[in-house]
């Protein structure tokens, strides 16, 4: 599962990306031989 500061740092990547007019697709969290896609969930 993401911790608050993936969830955070997600929200501020796609805000920063929807000012330059950049489709944010995804953001996946890996780690520990697990994934998680945080904006498809």
């Amino acid at each position: 599962m993401p911790s608050k500061i993936d969830i955070i740092f997600t929200e501020k990547i796609c805000e920063a990306a929807n000012l330059l007019d950049i489709q944010v697709l995804d953001h996946i969290i890996i780690g520990d031989g697990e994934y998680y896609s945080i904006i498809n969930n």
